[in-house]
C-alpha cells in the first residue's frame, strides 16, 4: 500500500529520527510527521541554510546539509532547536553517519568533511 501525505510546496529532503519523519523545505521550515497517523504534528521554523539537499540522524541529532550555503545545521529534534551551523566544503550534497562521526561529501571541491558528533 502506498500512502501520500500532503505537506506543502518546496520540500526537498527527508530523514527519520526513530520516531518521526522530518522533511526540510527550502524556506527554512521542517515538517515533523507522525508516521502512525500520517499527519504533520509540527512545522518548525529553524534557520537552516539555503537549499537543504539531504539530512541524517545520528541517534540524537538531526543534521541538515545546506547545499547553497556550504554548511550543515545540527538540530535537536526533542526541542526543535538549532544547536549549531558548521561550514563545510563547497556544494555539499551527501551526508553519512558512521556511529562516531558525520561525513559530508562536497561536490564542487571534491572533498569530504569529517564532523565530530
Amino acid at each position: 500500500m502506498i500512502t501520500t501525505i500532503t505537506i506543502g510546496p518546496g520540500y526537498l529532503t527527508a530523514a527519520f529520527d526513530g520516531t518521526h519523519l522530518w522533511v526540510a523545505q527550502d524556506d527554512h521550515h521542517l515538517a515533523k510527521l507522525d508516521l502512525t497517523t500520517n499527519t504533520i504534528i509540527d512545522t518548525v521554523t529553524v534557520t537552516v541554510g539555503t537549499n537543504p539537499t539531504t539530512m541524517a540522524y545520528d541517534g540524537t541529532h538531526l543534521w541538515v546539509v545546506n547545499n547553497g550555503s556550504n554548511n550543515v545545521t545540527k538540530i535537536d529534534p526533542l526541542t526543535d532547536t538549532v544547536l549549531t551551523t558548521i561550514a563545510v566544503g563547497t556544494t555539499p550534497t551527501g551526508i553519512a553517519y558512521d556511529d562516531t562521526n558525520i561525513w559530508v561529501a562536497n561536490r564542487a571541491d571534491n572533498t569530504v568533511t569529517k564532523l565530530l558528533r
